[in-house]
């Protein structure tokens, strides 16, 4: 007579029920870490716009609103680099005047890359929103 060998169905069963019960809990905590991760990449890309529009204004007395111009200022925000508004599932809007500048981090999709908005002006100040746009009145990074 023979002698089977291997792993019966229900052997089987059992390993793929506990790979699926560890998966449950991993995936949500993999996911919360990487939006923490987008969030805390968002607030440092909004502290080196703030440092390049220093910069910027240090040598010609006047802010800038295109990324292009602004990259001079700075080698991470030059299109060699890669930079073009979007990093990390964020997405970074501009503006300027002869009195200061704005900068806006806001989640390419709400809740999967991230949680919370970014606001930062000429005070390099970076606040935060957790339910839309943040503006001057927003509460400040911690």
């Amino acid at each position: 007579m023979k002698k089977n060998t291997g792993f019966t169905l229900i052997e089987l069963m059992i390993v793929v029920a506990i790979v699926a019960i560890i998966a449950a809990i991993a995936i949500p905590n993999l996911l919360r870490s990487r939006i923490q991760g987008n969030q805390a990449a968002a607030v440092n890309t909004v502290h080196t716009i703030c440092t390049a529009q220093q910069a910027c204004f240090d040598a010609n007395k006047k802010y800038v609103a295109g990324w292009e111009e602004l990259g001079k200022f700075h080698p991470a925000l030059t299109k060699e680099q890669g930079w073009n508004g979007t990093k990390q599932g964020y997405q970074f809007l501009l503006s300027a005047t002869a009195d200061g500048f704005t900068v806006y981090a806001e989640p390419l999709v709400a809740g999967t890359t991230g949680n919370l908005w970014f606001y930062a002006d000429k005070s390099n100040v970076v606040r935060q929103s957790q339910s839309g746009p943040a503006d001057a009145k927003s509460p400040a990074v911690q």
